[in-house]
């Protein structure tokens, strides 16, 4: 009798145990879920808009930015960008993911954006948009402005290396790893001039990992330049950004001439006249 008592209150602690353990998956994912949810980065949401009554080609891709704008004199730091194929109506709606942890409360901030069709620039913001990115039900609108008047017939462009923040489009025909932020800016002021009589600017950048420091000389008469090699910090890198930084560098020492096209995009060429790089002038 006491075996079969026993036998009883055994069997019923083990279909108890069994219960519990068939409900605490249940009660974890309970808990779990709403924690994720309430996880997620918050987004700067908008609209970007043209004047033109222009419809775009389905290759079309609008780029949206937010960039630090304490400084200014430049640089301005890329702190979030998306990329998007426009669906065809104008306005067209953006909504840019921002990680809180790259903002720094002290500092400025503000919106840019462009339209390319392929690797013709079409639409660039007029201005930046300062934003404040704690401002969570905040909208804005980005109106932009049309750099070619017609397909045929560009704007006057720039023809300045000095004085602004060039951004890597590709290199060595290879193309770059996305938004991984290959950087030129150069001062407007030249240093005391070098031996050979050419200006010298001081520059500075991002390697895509690694911050640097280096100088250039320029002939703008004669389409020259030269870097010197740059001094860079050493941080830990993903190797595929590493390897690109060694061709980033790699780029600046090959680069002897420039020349610019008529969209005002910055071609860098070797010694020999073979395509080293194309920049495009930040925004």
């Amino acid at each position: 009798m006491k075996r079969n008592i026993f036998a009883a209150l055994t069997f019923g602690a083990t279909a108890l145990a069994g219960v519990s353990l068939l409900t605490i998956p249940s009660f974890i994912m309970n808990t779990i879920v709403p924690a994720y949810s309430s996880s997620l980065s918050p987004s700067i949401h908008g609209d970007v808009t043209y004047l033109q009554r222009i419809t775009l080609p389905r290759h079309a891709y609008l780029v949206v930015q937010l960039v630090d704008v304490t400084n200014e004199g430049g640089p301005f730091p890329v702190v979030a960008e998306i990329s998007q194929q426009p669906d065809g109506s104008v306005p067209i709606e953006f909504d840019l993911p921002l990680n809180e942890a790259n903002i720094v409360p002290q500092h400025k901030y503000a919106l840019q954006a462009r339209i390319a069709v392929g690797d013709i620039l079409w639409f660039v913001s007029d201005e930046r948009k300062p934003i404040n990115p704690q401002d969570k039900d905040a909208r804005y609108e980005l109106v932009l402005g049309m750099v070619n008047q017609s397909t045929t017939t560009p704007k006057p462009v720039s023809t300045t290396i000095s004085g602004r923040e060039w951004k890597v489009e590709d290199m060595f025909s290879a193309g770059i790893i996305d938004n991984s932020n290959l950087t030129v800016s150069v001062n407007n002021k030249a240093e005391d001039k070098t031996t050979d009589s050419l200006p010298k600017y001081r520059v500075s950048g991002s390697g895509g990992c690694n911050r640097y420091t280096s100088s250039v000389s320029i002939d703008n008469d004669r389409g020259i330049i030269a870097f010197d090699p740059p001094a860079m910090t050493f941080m830990a890198c993903a190797e595929a950004i590493s390897q690109q930084e060694n061709r980033f560098i790699e780029m600046l020492a090959k680069a002897k001439t420039f020349m610019f096209d008529d969209l005002g995009r910055l071609i860098l060429k070797d010694e020999n006249g073979n395509y080293v790089a194309r920049l495009v002038p930040e925004i």
